[in-house]
């Protein structure tokens, strides 16, 4: 297996296309030591199922939108990212909408558990 990822985010719906990252995010990253993070807003596209070999959803309302939306016959297979958490925790609430932070920490370190999980089962496979 390749060491080379393609990895990019988009959302369901274009509320936020074309802004940056929500700086309650930004802080966490950086507290986390990344700190060269740059990201533009996009909603997901029909190209990305036939460009990606998996689309992450966080919780089940994304995860049947993504399904309603994948045209026929693309390759990219649509799975929950918590499904990878050694933890058990398999919903990441998107915590856009929180005042604080905690939430955006909480699916930080989700998303820290679960994506080393899924590249070690794909390496394997």
């Amino acid at each position: 297996m390749s060491d080379e990822w393609e990895v990019d985010s988009a959302a369901l719906f274009g509320y936020h296309e074309g802004k940056g990252i929500n700086t309650k995010s930004l802080e966490v990253l950086e507290k986390n030591g990344i700190t060269d993070y740059n990201h533009i807003a996009r909603t997901i596209n029909k190209e990305d199922f036939e460009n990606f070999d998996w689309i992450f959803g966080m919780d089940y309302y994304n995860i049947g939108h993504l399904g309603r939306i994948q045209p026929r016959g693309t390759k990219a297979k649509v799975e929950l990212l918590g499904l990878y958490d050694p933890e058990g925790e398999i919903v990441i609430e998107d915590p856009y909408f929180d005042n604080d932070i905690s939430r955006f920490e909480k699916a930080y370190e989700q998303c820290s558990r679960c994506i080393p999980v899924f590249i070690q089962r794909q390496d394997t496979s």
